[in-house]
């Protein structure tokens, strides 16, 4: 507000300096007239904190165990000790001693990423066979990751807390895709990949609805995960469940997207 009001009285009111002196300093700046009555702003120079500092700002795990509860300050001093002696991750160091379950770090690896976390259970309604032609079986097992869903770029790729740091990267190097990031328990993605390369009899089932809107790109994967983990934990019904979010208008007709896809 400051600033802005700066400005505008710089601007009516004008300069105090004589007319001789501010001709000489327009022929030295060489200002055109527009230039001279443009209105100036008092903040034009910004400056960016190095990703290194900005990651002292970031939330991390600990602070997540503590504001849970999962541990105390003194446990977290002692979590801390240790992954700094050892190179254990903290969140390793408090699943050993039985502080926090797997459950509980994935959700705190979520909050602090900012990535979805898939609820555990109900894998079988993502239809995983469908990938298992696009993918190396025993690459996916050796980064410990599972496809999960189709996006208009690429996939959604669950990772878990076990998988290496690099595992997007050299997914993306390799397939030449679009990785979105979610997590997913260690043991849920062993399951995801056993059901994916299993072999399938009968007819598939029919697509679901959230699947094909993320297809079309009418929701994106995040709404398409959280309307999925939603759907699950109430047993309501996907497109019950969509609108409730507003994410399925009245005017779009699944049918519609059926036959764009």
């Amino acid at each position: 507000m400051t600033a802005t009001f700066r400005a505008y009285k710089q601007h009516l009111l004008g300069s105090q300096k004589k007319s001789k002196e501010v001709t000489k300093e327009k022929t030295k700046n060489k200002k055109t007239l527009a230039e001279r009555k443009k209105i100036p702003w008092a903040k034009t120079d910004h400056v960016f904190l190095e990703k290194s500092v900005l990651k002292s700002y970031h939330r991390n795990l600990g602070d997540y165990f503590l504001q849970r509860g999962y541990v105390t300050s003194e446990e977290l001093q002692l979590g801390l000790i240790d992954s700094a002696l050892t190179g254990k991750k903290i969140g390793n160091y408090f699943l050993e001693n039985n502080k926090i379950t797997e459950e509980n770090l994935l959700e705190a690896l979520a909050d602090v990423k900012h990535i979805p976390y898939i609820q555990s259970g109900h894998l079988e309604d993502y239809e995983l066979f469908h990938y298992a032609e696009s993918f190396d079986e025993n690459f996916l097992r050796e980064l410990k990751v599972l496809p999960l869903m189709k996006i208009q770029n690429g996939y959604v790729i669950a990772f878990s807390d076990d998988s290496p740091l690099d595992a997007q990267t050299r997914l993306k190097t390799t397939y030449k895709i679009q990785v979105e990031a979610v997590f997913l328990s260690a043991d849920e993605i062993e399951y995801g990949l056993e059901l994916m390369y299993a072999k399938q009899t009968g007819e598939a089932l029919t697509d679901s609805q959230i699947k094909l809107l993320a297809l079309k790109g009418v929701i994106n994967y995040e709404q398409a995960i959280i309307a999925r983990n939603y759907s699950n934990l109430s047993g309501k019904s996907e497109k019950q469940i969509l609108k409730e979010m507003g994410l399925l208008p009245i005017s779009l007709k699944i049918m519609d997207i059926e036959s764009a896809v």
